[in-house]
């Protein structure tokens, strides 16, 4: 699994590549912050029901500390999914690089 940083996973989004951002967190953390374009999975079971296995993927949450991402993304491999990412920053990572968040609490 490959895994970047912040400035890696924001030159892929402004390249316009085609990956789905997903955001393995609980619904009041997404609703409070998340990276622009981003769509929320609880864990790799509810992405597998969601997600189609040809489509590149990037997995992240709230910190490099936080394992809920890593966890799914690693499942996600498991389960025959082409391309998966592993953004291990998180939100805290990508508001200290002085990237946009959007959400109810986001700070900009």
């Amino acid at each position: 699994m490959e895994i970047i940083n912040a400035q890696q996973l924001k030159a892929r989004l402004d390249a316009g590549d085609a990956v789905l951002l997903v955001m393995f967190m609980p619904t009041e953390v997404f609703d409070g912050s998340h990276i622009p374009g981003s769509i929320r999975c609880d864990n790799a079971q509810h992405a597998m029901r969601l997600l189609p296995k040809d489509k590149s993927i990037i997995g992240y949450c709230s910190a490099p500390s936080c394992a809920n991402s890593r966890l799914a993304c690693t499942q996600l491999e498991a389960q025959g999914y082409a391309s998966v990412t592993h953004y291990q920053g998180g939100i805290s990572a990508w508001f200290e690089a002085g990237y946009p968040l959007e959400g109810c609490s986001a700070r900009s």
